[in-house]
């Protein structure tokens, strides 16, 4: 499968795929991103801020923010297909068709070899390549993106007046409808199921993301069989200890609130929106500073597998950024291991009457 953007006229924008802008605060936005920086001051006007405020609510309000992909295509589109589209600008193309190629199956360029251009084998690829149109598809990154900053784990509830009806529970049931729907893509495509995430054991799938951060730096790309459990890793510790505090949780039926010293029992209606909750790391969660995240803790340790010594710039791998995270195969491996962690709240349940 082949994806496809269109160029049209630049409508005054300086970036050929980012024409559309706010509409109230254009020329702050405009200014801001000239003596900011589009990495620091307009990434968080366009992806943190507008969602919480009330008066960026409603149709008008929605209607006016562009989507993501077009304000930030680097996280979205690979370098080589940018850099086509920069080059067209600079010799004045304003209406051209760019493709590339999403689906994992690479070009074999060597004419001498047995098989056609497409010949799988000879490419030596893994198997998960062949639902790569899925993972890197610009429709479900952007989806999970607008999810993300629409649920923040700094927003409490208490300190911004705010209320969100069970976000744990509806935590839970999105990241299931995520891997429901990756693991069924695996068994159209004749893939086995999805292996969870286990510690111990090496990662067999390597990734390379081809995109890059907004300014140009690239993600660091996985090789294959890479250890997790490095010891100086210190992500790694943090997410198993958060994981085994929530494990604990769950297998005394309650978690402990430090604040007063008391246990916030299970139940039927708030037992999987409090897992969720801790899981997540919610700041209003009574409790968080002790049971963590485990989610965010955890993609940062997997993504900083792939370090290298004398780094200048630390940079992690794309499943740490929220723009990219569902790129990575290995993502999915970690949803299986979170989805089970939650479920072990829903075998402690009594059975239906």
């Amino acid at each position: 499968m082949a994806c496809s953007l269109s160029m049209k006229g630049n409508r005054g924008s300086s970036h050929p795929s980012c024409s559309t802008c706010f509409t109230s605060p254009r020329t702050s936005t405009l200014s801001t991103r000239q003596h900011a920086g589009p990495r620091n001051a307009l990434s968080l006007l366009c992806s943190i801020t507008p969602s919480p405020r009330p008066c960026t609510t409603g149709p008008t309000a929605t209607n006016s923010q562009p989507p993501m992909y077009e304000v930030f295509p680097d996280y979205f589109v690979p370098q080589p297909t940018i850099q086509e589209i920069y080059n067209a600008r600079l010799l004045g193309i304003k209406d051209a068709t760019f493709a590339y190629n999403n689906s994992g199956w690479e070009y074999n360029y060597n004419s001498d070899s047995v098989g056609g251009v497409l010949d799988y084998s000879l490419n030596n690829q893994h198997l998960e390549n062949k639902i790569s149109y899925f993972r890197e598809d610009i429709g479900l990154n952007n989806y999970y993106l607008e999810w993300m900053r629409k649920n923040p784990g700094w927003m409490a509830n208490p300190k911004y007046g705010k209320t969100w009806f069970k976000r744990g529970e509806g935590f839970y049931y999105t990241m299931q409808q995520f891997f429901a729907r990756y693991t069924l893509e695996r068994l159209a495509n004749g893939l086995p199921w999805v292996d969870y995430l286990q510690w111990e054991k090496e990662v067999r799938v390597g990734y390379n993301p081809r995109v890059s951060h907004v300014g140009g730096q690239p993600f660091i790309p996985r090789s294959d069989n890479m250890v997790i459990d490095d010891p100086n890793n210190f992500y790694i510790y943090e997410a198993r200890k958060a994981q085994d505090r929530v494990i604990d949780a769950i297998s005394y039926n309650g978690f402990w609130n430090p604040s007063n010293d008391s246990l916030i029992a299970f139940d039927e209606e708030n037992g999987i929106d409090l897992v969720g909750k801790a899981l997540y790391g919610w700041w209003d969660f009574p409790g968080h500073k002790y049971y963590g995240n485990f989610y965010f803790k955890t993609l940062q340790a997997l993504g900083n597998i792939a370090h290298f010594k004398h780094n200048v710039e630390r940079n992690y791998g794309a499943i740490t950024c929220p723009f990219t995270t569902m790129r990575d195969p290995l993502y999915y491996n970690f949803l299986g291991r979170l989805i089970n962690t939650m479920q072990l709240h829903k075998f402690n349940l009594p059975a239906y009457r």
